[in-house]
Protein backbone atom coordinates (compact mmCIF):
# COMPACT_ATOMS: atom_id res chain seq x y z
CA UNK A 1 0.00 0.00 0.00
CA UNK A 2 1.38 3.39 -0.95
CA UNK A 3 2.17 6.01 1.70
CA UNK A 4 -0.44 8.42 0.29
CA UNK A 5 -3.14 5.76 0.53
CA UNK A 6 -2.17 4.96 4.13
CA UNK A 7 -2.30 8.64 5.08
CA UNK A 8 -5.67 9.09 3.36
CA UNK A 9 -7.07 6.01 5.08
CA UNK A 10 -5.75 7.25 8.45
CA UNK A 11 -7.34 10.65 7.95
CA UNK A 12 -10.69 9.09 7.02
CA UNK A 13 -10.68 6.67 9.98
CA UNK A 14 -9.58 9.47 12.34
CA UNK A 15 -12.26 11.77 10.99
CA UNK A 16 -14.99 9.15 11.40
CA UNK A 17 -13.80 8.41 14.94
CA UNK A 18 -13.83 12.15 15.75
CA UNK A 19 -17.34 12.58 14.36
CA UNK A 20 -18.56 9.55 16.31
CA UNK A 21 -17.09 10.89 19.57
CA UNK A 22 -18.59 14.33 18.89
CA UNK A 23 -22.07 12.87 18.31
CA UNK A 24 -21.79 10.73 21.45
CA UNK A 25 -20.68 13.72 23.55
CA UNK A 26 -23.52 15.86 22.23
CA UNK A 27 -26.13 13.20 23.01
CA UNK A 28 -24.76 12.93 26.57
CA UNK A 29 -24.91 16.72 26.90
CA UNK A 30 -28.55 16.73 25.82
CA UNK A 31 -29.34 14.56 28.84
CA UNK A 32 -27.90 17.23 31.16
CA UNK A 33 -30.98 19.44 31.28
CA UNK A 34 -33.21 19.83 34.32
CA UNK A 35 -36.48 21.67 35.00
CA UNK A 36 -38.10 23.19 38.09
CA UNK A 37 -41.79 24.11 38.39
CA UNK A 38 -42.14 27.77 39.37
CA UNK A 39 -45.84 28.67 39.22
CA UNK A 40 -49.17 27.45 37.93
CA UNK A 41 -51.73 30.20 37.22
CA UNK A 42 -55.36 29.86 36.10
CA UNK A 43 -55.92 32.24 33.17
CA UNK A 44 -59.68 31.81 32.72
CA UNK A 45 -62.11 29.96 30.50
CA UNK A 46 -63.24 30.62 26.96
CA UNK A 47 -65.60 28.48 24.85
CA UNK A 48 -65.52 25.62 27.36
CA UNK A 49 -61.72 25.46 27.43
CA UNK A 50 -59.77 26.51 30.51
CA UNK A 51 -56.26 27.92 30.12
CA UNK A 52 -53.54 27.45 32.71
CA UNK A 53 -50.10 29.08 32.58
CA UNK A 54 -47.27 26.88 33.83
CA UNK A 55 -43.89 28.53 34.42
CA UNK A 56 -40.77 26.36 34.43
CA UNK A 57 -37.10 27.10 34.98
CA UNK A 58 -34.79 25.06 32.76
CA UNK A 59 -31.20 24.50 33.85
CA UNK A 60 -28.57 23.51 31.30
CA UNK A 61 -25.42 21.93 32.77
CA UNK A 62 -23.79 21.45 29.36
CA UNK A 63 -21.05 23.61 27.90
CA UNK A 64 -23.23 24.27 24.84
CA UNK A 65 -26.63 25.95 24.46
CA UNK A 66 -29.63 23.63 24.15
CA UNK A 67 -32.61 24.49 21.97
CA UNK A 68 -36.13 23.48 22.99
CA UNK A 69 -38.06 22.97 19.74
CA UNK A 70 -41.35 21.30 20.66
CA UNK A 71 -43.27 19.85 23.56
CA UNK A 72 -46.29 17.55 23.83
CA UNK A 73 -47.37 16.96 27.40
CA UNK A 74 -50.49 15.51 29.03
CA UNK A 75 -51.77 16.49 32.48
CA UNK A 76 -53.45 13.59 34.29
CA UNK A 77 -55.26 13.28 37.61
CA UNK A 78 -55.65 9.70 38.79
CA UNK A 79 -54.75 8.53 35.26
CA UNK A 80 -57.54 10.64 33.70
CA UNK A 81 -56.38 13.22 31.16
CA UNK A 82 -57.54 16.68 32.21
CA UNK A 83 -55.29 18.92 30.13
CA UNK A 84 -52.51 19.15 27.59
CA UNK A 85 -49.65 21.29 26.42
CA UNK A 86 -48.67 21.06 22.76
CA UNK A 87 -46.66 23.62 20.85
CA UNK A 88 -43.69 24.25 18.60
CA UNK A 89 -41.20 26.89 19.63
CA UNK A 90 -37.53 27.78 19.44
CA UNK A 91 -36.19 28.70 22.87
CA UNK A 92 -32.47 28.55 23.59
CA UNK A 93 -31.31 27.60 27.07
CA UNK A 94 -27.83 29.11 27.44
CA UNK A 95 -24.74 27.01 28.08
CA UNK A 96 -24.25 26.41 31.82
CA UNK A 97 -27.23 28.67 32.49
CA UNK A 98 -30.94 28.86 33.22
CA UNK A 99 -33.98 30.18 31.41
CA UNK A 100 -37.54 30.68 32.67
CA UNK A 101 -40.26 29.72 30.19
CA UNK A 102 -44.05 29.84 30.37
CA UNK A 103 -46.34 27.30 28.77
CA UNK A 104 -50.10 27.46 28.29
CA UNK A 105 -52.02 24.28 29.10
CA UNK A 106 -55.57 23.80 27.89
CA UNK A 107 -58.27 21.68 29.50
CA UNK A 108 -61.93 21.04 28.84
CA UNK A 109 -63.71 22.89 31.63
CA UNK A 110 -66.30 20.18 32.32
CA UNK A 111 -63.67 17.43 32.71
CA UNK A 112 -61.45 19.69 34.81
CA UNK A 113 -64.35 20.62 37.14
CA UNK A 114 -65.52 17.02 37.48
CA UNK A 115 -62.05 15.73 38.33
CA UNK A 116 -61.35 18.75 40.56
CA UNK A 117 -64.52 18.29 42.63
CA UNK A 118 -63.94 14.53 42.88
CA UNK A 119 -60.36 15.11 44.03
CA UNK A 120 -61.39 17.67 46.68
CA UNK A 121 -64.15 15.42 48.04
CA UNK A 122 -61.85 12.40 48.19
CA UNK A 123 -59.20 14.45 49.98
CA UNK A 124 -61.63 15.96 52.51
CA UNK A 125 -64.00 13.06 53.16
CA UNK A 126 -61.99 9.88 52.65
CA UNK A 127 -58.56 11.50 53.00
CA UNK A 128 -57.67 9.65 49.80
CA UNK A 129 -54.97 11.42 47.87
CA UNK A 130 -55.22 11.83 44.13
CA UNK A 131 -52.14 11.69 41.94
CA UNK A 132 -51.24 14.51 39.52
CA UNK A 133 -48.99 13.48 36.64
CA UNK A 134 -47.40 15.62 33.98
CA UNK A 135 -46.11 13.29 31.28
CA UNK A 136 -44.91 13.79 27.77
CA UNK A 137 -41.96 14.55 25.58
CA UNK A 138 -39.97 17.47 24.29
CA UNK A 139 -37.77 17.87 21.23
CA UNK A 140 -34.39 19.36 22.13
CA UNK A 141 -31.12 19.82 20.26
CA UNK A 142 -27.56 21.04 20.56
CA UNK A 143 -25.21 21.38 17.62
CA UNK A 144 -26.22 18.80 15.03
CA UNK A 145 -27.57 16.29 17.57
CA UNK A 146 -31.22 16.24 18.57
CA UNK A 147 -33.55 14.17 20.73
CA UNK A 148 -37.16 14.14 19.53
CA UNK A 149 -38.60 12.44 22.60
CA UNK A 150 -36.83 13.78 25.69
CA UNK A 151 -39.04 12.54 28.57
CA UNK A 152 -40.96 14.93 30.82
CA UNK A 153 -42.37 13.17 33.88
CA UNK A 154 -43.52 14.79 37.13
CA UNK A 155 -45.74 13.16 39.75
CA UNK A 156 -47.16 14.49 43.03
CA UNK A 157 -50.07 13.59 45.29
CA UNK A 158 -52.70 16.15 46.26
CA UNK A 159 -51.33 16.06 49.80
CA UNK A 160 -47.85 16.93 48.57
CA UNK A 161 -49.24 19.74 46.43
CA UNK A 162 -51.31 21.13 49.30
CA UNK A 163 -48.31 21.05 51.62
CA UNK A 164 -46.03 22.50 48.97
CA UNK A 165 -43.56 19.63 49.26
CA UNK A 166 -43.00 19.15 45.56
CA UNK A 167 -43.47 22.58 44.06
CA UNK A 168 -39.80 22.62 43.10
CA UNK A 169 -40.11 19.99 40.33
CA UNK A 170 -36.86 18.07 40.05
CA UNK A 171 -35.04 20.54 42.34
CA UNK A 172 -32.22 21.17 39.91
CA UNK A 173 -28.73 21.35 41.38
CA UNK A 174 -26.74 24.57 41.15
CA UNK A 175 -24.43 24.94 38.17
CA UNK A 176 -20.82 24.50 39.23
Amino acid sequence: MKLGTKISLGVIVGGLLGIGLYLYRQSVLLQSICYDFLTITYLGTENGVAKINTALRFTNYADYPITLKRYKIDVLVDNQKVGELDAELKEVIPARGTKDLSFIATAKTDVMLQVGIQTILEQLIDQTQSVLQIKGTAAISTGIVSIKDYPIDYTATTGELLEGLKNEGESCKKIT
